[in-house]
């Protein structure tokens, strides 16, 4: 198939670079031009005109895998670059411009092939167990004795990947197997135990609140288990828009902040969806409710579509 040759681009066919002549054009690409040239080893090969004119390209490769043994190399033989000893020369790089490859042995006695620039440049210093032994020592920083939280770290356990495992005892006596990343940045501090944890123990509980305060805020255990046991009574079913589950509010029908003799009492209490629950509020108020505005707002919006 015939390309045919924009009319803005030189035609350069039948010329020769080097070993190569241009035989037709191939094609464009992002500005450039390329040709199919011939070399006179008989391989063909579609190249960039500006490699051709610049002079860096002379043939199709073959010129430097003939060559190769006419480029200087430095005798890197017996040498040694960190850990890897230059035992001999076993060939060349297949680039454009070669680099000669060294058979080396590492002091872990593996035996590997690099170049040699990467060798002389300080580049490559081992057969890749050095970075592995780094990430291993990083990850192992001795952190025996250190406490987190509740937990006490006792001894380094084991490795995954570049997490490093140890061994912990809680307070509560228990033994965990914990990565350290877990404990330095401060996401594990204990077993689980501390999640059951009620009151003072509790790592959610506020010190610096008073009794008085917890009791306006209905910051206390006591306020805590009552709003669970009325959604469980009312099987965590709003009794105004028969919602069940979502965003639950355990309402008191005798408002909180005046009927102190009622807080805790079951029967004071009435489940309602989160919708609901503003809604009541919106119209009545948020302090001194009574169990007749409730029995008011019951009348005019039972079973009322909410979505």
């Amino acid at each position: 198939m015939v390309v045919e040759l924009p009319t803005r681009i030189k035609n350069i066919c039948g010329l020769r670079y080097g070993q190569l002549i241009v035989v037709s054009f191939s094609h464009t690409e992002k500005g450039s031009s390329y040709w199919v040239c011939k070399c006179d080893c008989g391989n063909t090969k579609t190249i960039k005109a500006e490699s051709l004119k610049s002079q860096n390209t002379k043939s199709c490769g073959c010129f430097q895998k003939a060559n190769r043994h006419l480029f200087k190399f430095k005798d890197l033989t017996g040498q040694k670059f960190g850990k890897l000893l230059v035992i001999r020369q076993v060939g060349y790089t297949n680039t454009s411009k070669p680099r000669s490859k060294w058979e080396c042995k590492c002091d872990c006695e593996n035996l590997v092939i690099k170049v040699g620039e990467n060798l002389t440049g300080g580049h490559t210093k081992s057969c890749g167990c050095y970075n592995k032994e780094s990430i291993i020592k990083r990850c192992r920083k001795d952190i025996s004795g250190r406490k987190f939280g509740l937990l006490t770290v006792v001894e380094y356990s084991h490795t995954i990947g570049k997490t490093s495992f140890w061994k912990c005892v809680c307070e509560c006596n228990s033994i965990r197997i914990l990565p350290r990343c877990n404990l330095i940045s401060g996401c594990t501090k204990s077993c689980g135990c501390q999640h059951n944890l009620k009151g003072e123990k509790s790592h959610n509980y506020n010190h610096n609140l008073t009794p008085e305060e917890r009791i306006i805020k209905r910051n206390t255990p006591e306020n805590r288990e009552w709003e669970k046991s009325v959604k469980i009574r009312d099987n965590f079913t709003c009794q105004i828009s028969g919602q069940r589950g979502g965003k639950l509010c355990s309402h008191h029908l005798d408002g909180y902040n005046w009927c102190k003799e009622k807080r805790l009492d079951i029967n004071n209490g009435i489940t309602l969806c989160e919708k609901v629950h503003k809604l009541f509020h919106r119209l009545y108020g948020k302090k001194n409710n009574t169990l007749e505005q409730f029995l008011d707002f019951k009348q005019k919006y039972q079973n009322t579509n909410y979505e």
